[in-house]
C-alpha cells in the first residue's frame, strides 16, 4: 500500500485493490476455501488498513488546511455536513466496504455513520427515524446480499418515500446488478466505488442563512 500511494490516489487503490480483495475473500468463504474465522481475520486486517490510511490522509489534510488559511477567516463559510447513514446489506464485508466509502468522502461535507451488519431492518428504520439522515447508502459486496438489499429498500421506501437511497453494489456488471436488485426508479445503484461516491456527492447541501454580524445601532 505504501508503494502504491507513491503513484496512485487513495480512491484508486481502494477501487482497484481493496474492493476486489473483499470480493475474493467473500467468494472464497462461500466456496469453502476460507473458514469464517479466516475471512474475519481478512476483514479485520482490511479495517485496520483503512484506519491507517485514514489517519495518514487526515494528518496531511490538516497540515494543508493550516498552511492555506485565507487572510479573512470569515471568507469561506461551509454549510453543515450532510448526515449519511451507511447500512451493510448482509455481512462484515459489506460493513468494511462502507467504511471505505466513508473514507473517500470529504468529512467537511458529509457526516457518515456506518451501522453494524447484524442490525435488523426494523432497527435501521428506527435509526432513520431518530437521526433523520439526508441520505441512506446500502453497501453490498457480492456474492450474496441481494435479497436483503431489496427487502431493506422496500421497507425504507414504504416508510420514507422521498428519502434518497443509494445502493453501492461493488462487484459484477451494471446490467446484472440492476437485474438482480430490481429496485424502484428513485433508488440509485453504483457498481463501482467511484460511481457510488459521485452519486452521494450529488445530494444537494443544506443551505443555512448567512449570519448578520452587523452591530445594531442604539437609538
Amino acid at each position: 500500500m505504501e508503494e502504491l500511494l507513491k503513484t496512485r490516489t487513495v480512491l484508486a487503490i481502494y477501487e482497484d485493490v481493496v474492493m476486489p480483495a473483499l470480493y475474493y475473500a467473500k467468494h472464497d468463504q462461500r466456496r469453502g476455501n476460507l473458514t469464517a474465522d479466516e475471512a474475519h481475520t481478512i476483514y479485520r486486517a482490511t479495517h485496520e488498513l483503512i484506519d491507517d490510511l485514514s489517519a495518514s490522509q487526515a494528518a496531511s489534510s490538516a497540515w494543508e488546511a493550516v498552511t492555506s488559511i485565507p487572510e479573512d477567516e470569515n471568507a469561506v463559510v461551509l454549510p453543515p455536513p450532510l448526515r449519511i447513514l451507511g447500512c451493510p446489506a448482509h455481512d462484515e464485508a459489506d460493513e468494511v466496504a462502507l467504511r471505505i466509502l466513508q473514507q473517500v468522502l470529504d468529512p467537511r461535507r458529509f457526516e457518515v455513520e456506518v451501522t453494524k451488519a447484524d442490525l435488523l431492518a426494523a432497527e435501521v428504520l428506527s435509526l432513520v427515524e431518530q437521526n433523520a439522515p439526508a441520505l441512506i447508502c446500502i453497501g453490498l459486496v457480492s456474492p450474496g446480499g441481494f435479497a436483503q438489499t431489496r427487502y431493506l429498500c422496500k421497507k425504507l421506501r414504504a416508510r420514507f418515500s422521498t428519502l434518497p437511497i443509494v445502493v453501492g453494489c461493488w462487484s459484477g456488471t451494471e446490467a446484472e446488478t440492476l437485474a438482480r436488485l430490481r429496485l424502484d426508479s428513485l433508488t440509485q445503484v453504483g457498481t463501482t466505488l467511484t460511481k457510488t461516491r459521485q452519486q452521494v456527492m450529488q445530494v444537494p447541501p443544506i443551505h443555512t442563512p448567512p449570519v448578520d454580524h452587523t452591530v445594531p445601532t442604539v437609538a
